[in-house]
């Protein structure tokens, strides 16, 4: 009887583990999109955008060297915030001729955004500065006093923290000339700044944050450090294949690895 006590308690632990290591909140303070605004003191993180059109953040805990802790998420970029829905009507908006009318694609884009303290003013980017930029999906180029690029703002990590900080908070909104917050249809389709709290890929047996799963019960026990491939459609880290099948994995796996370098 004895032994199956043991057996049961060590089961209950596995369970226990691998779901504190999957779970993208905690007992912190969160706010109503489910993101975390506080980092636990043993945390540590990373931030950057991932597979071109999205700010990844990671955060994660590290005991005798191996992850014991993960959550991660993205956060969408203005190209998917401030895009004009069918149920809105905005009067300053990117990629639209004077008569309101569509240049190109099925929407428009908002032409102002305020993030945090600070106001954007967008313009649609040139062929040629798309063809340069390795999104293809961003159209329009926000710009501020000190800040000519937002999406190249964003390349760098303390300014990716500060913008999913921002999002965090509900402080990035569409906005008239002066700054001043005007009501849309609020985030496109998705209904959230964040993927983890969205309606981006839920359909099918392996969603986002199905895949999120499987890779943060891959890198649960490691030190990040074996190779990552891809193998008959599904992610692999060193000899053990995952359920995953994120296509941009090798953006996943570095933001994991740039966090736990943080923990040495």
């Amino acid at each position: 009887m004895k032994k199956y006590k043991i057996l049961g308690f060590i089961t209950l632990m596995i369970c226990i583990f691998n779901i504190a290591g999957c779970n993208m909140t905690d007992d912190k303070e969160e706010n109503k999109d489910n993101n975390i605004v506080e980092t636990n003191k043993d945390e540590k993180e990373s931030y950057k955008i991932v597979f071109n059109d999205f700010v990844g953040f990671v955060k994660l805990r590290v005991n005798n060297g191996i992850i014991t802790y993960i959550r991660m998420d993205e956060a969408f970029m203005p190209d998917v915030w401030a895009k004009e829905t069918k149920k809105d009507s905005l009067t300053d908006v990117v990629m639209k001729d004077e008569e309101n009318k569509l240049l190109e694609g099925d929407f428009g884009f908002a032409k102002y955004i305020k993030i945090g303290d600070k106001l954007f003013t967008g313009v649609a980017y040139t062929d040629e500065e798309i063809e340069k930029n390795p999104s293809k999906k961003q159209k329009v180029k926000y710009s501020s006093d000190k800040i000519d690029d937002l999406y190249t703002y964003l390349t760098k990590e303390e300014n990716a923290k500060w913008y999913v900080e921002c999002l965090q908070k509900g402080e990035a909104y569409v906005s008239d000339k002066n700054g001043k917050k005007i009501e849309t249809s609020f985030l496109n389709s998705y209904g959230s700044f964040f993927k983890s709290s969205s309606l981006y890929w839920t359909t099918g047996d392996s969603g986002w944050s199905k895949n999120m799963q499987y890779l943060c019960n891959a890198v649960i026990g490691t030190n990040v450090s074996k190779e990552i491939t891809m193998e008959d459609g599904y992610v692999k880290i060193g000899d053990i294949v995952t359920s995953a099948t994120l296509v941009g994995y090798k953006d996943y796996y570095s933001l994991i690895q740039e966090a736990y370098k943080k923990t040495k």
